[in-house]
């Protein structure tokens, strides 16, 4: 599993590379901001490792489709979002509905690469067979890259999101999720 897990994310890191390479010489030079479009709608895909405490460590398939709205503040770019998240495996699945915030910061000047902190929380709906739709919430921090390769389109890469999930009748559990998307500005 863990062979497979490391495949994976060299595979994604691989693709983030070979599509910006290419883009950064188009783009270089360019005074193109995320907030020039500020309302976006994205398509993350990556998975998630789920450990639930005297249980188990599972590994589970994640997509979220964020919705965003980008504004300048201060040295960077505050986009505030809302979302749907849905993760599943084997015999389980569950939604999230997270609410939070990226602050994106351009890391070089001449070249639209951004580097961001994610706080997330919200609503999670376990939904999978025979869980009658049990209810937790969740608390998620992260951080990531995105690039702007496009006026239109940004692509985005999360190697780290951390998070847990607590509910009154259950332990909490924690999560770690890897996701790589693009987000579709207008």
């Amino acid at each position: 599993m863990k062979k497979a897990l490391r495949c994976f994310a060299l595979a994604l890191v691989a693709a983030l590379v070979l599509v910006t390479l290419p883009a950064a010489k188009a783009q270089a030079g360019t005074n193109i901001n995320l907030y020039d479009k500020p309302w976006s709608v994205g398509l993350e895909l990556g998975f998630m490792m789920i450990v639930i405490p005297n249980i188990g460590t599972y590994s589970a398939f994640s997509m979220e489709i964020p919705v965003e709205y980008t504004f300048k503040v201060g040295p960077g770019e505050l986009a505030p979002h809302f979302g749907f998240m849905v993760s599943a495996r084997k015999g389980a699945a569950s939604i999230g509905l997270p609410i939070g915030a990226r602050y994106k910061i351009r890391v070089l000047q001449n070249y639209p690469l951004y580097v961001w902190p994610l706080l997330d929380l919200g609503p999670s709906f376990n939904v999978s067979k025979g869980a009658n739709g049990e209810a937790s919430g969740f608390l998620r921090v992260g951080a990531g890259l995105s690039y702007l390769v496009h006026p239109n389109i940004e692509l985005m890469f999360q190697p780290l999101n951390l998070g847990a999930t607590f509910a009154a009748n259950v332990d909490a559990c924690f999560l770690y999720q890897l996701l790589l998307g693009a987000n579709f500005r207008f």
